[in-house]
């Protein structure tokens, strides 16, 4: 009831003495973990969802999540560790779209392309319209501008609409255009940055 009124720091005092009488109860943890990232507060997160992992370890979803708080706080062996982990267990298509981003913040935009295009094999809707347009931004600044413009186009199908600078046509018009194309790039993915 704190939580719906915006009174976090209720919430969370309230959610604390839950969890000291229930310390290994995963809703629990998960909730202390929400409202702790809610609060920015990253440090009390990742221990909630170290803590949370050690309920189930074979939980991939506890670990992509713990994955994307290590990314969040800018960690990101931890995170590539974690993401790798959940992977391990059970391939989620959102844990791909994450560590594809994490993959692209480090400069490997081949092992980036290589998530993104795993995520769209096997994501629902909402996961993947967004690792469409991943997968065609980092095809665009890899230079495979024809393959940009497909995927691109499969996400203008699923319904994302990419603006002007980010499209189908855009990108085969480019790909006639080669000499211009290195202006587009880097001011494409400045200004769309996948995540």
């Amino acid at each position: 009831a704190a939580a719906r009124r915006g009174d976090r720091q209720l919430a969370v005092a309230v959610t604390n003495q839950a969890w000291w009488s229930h310390p290994a109860d995963p809703s629990v943890l998960g909730v202390l973990v929400a409202q702790y990232r809610a609060q920015g507060n990253l440090t009390d997160a990742i221990a909630f969802q170290r803590m949370l992992v050690a309920t189930d370890p074979s939980n991939p979803v506890y670990w992509h999540s713990l994955g994307f708080d290590y990314q969040a706080f800018l960690l990101t062996d931890s995170a590539f560790s974690a993401y790798d982990t959940a992977v391990r267990l059970g391939h989620l298509p959102i844990t791909y779209l994450n560590r594809g981003a994490l993959w692209r913040c480090v400069g490997r935009l081949d092992k980036a392309t290589a998530d993104w295009t795993l995520a769209t094999r096997e994501a629902p809707a909402g996961v993947l319209v967004n690792a469409r347009r991943n997968l065609g931004i980092a095809l665009l600044e890899s230079g495979r501008f024809r393959d940009a413009a497909a995927e691109f186009r499969l996400a203008e199908k699923s319904g994302m609409r990419l603006g002007p600078a980010l499209n189908s046509r855009r990108c085969e018009k480019l790909a006639e255009l080669e000499p211009e194309l290195p202006n587009f790039v880097a001011g494409q993915s400045k200004a769309d940055d996948p995540g």
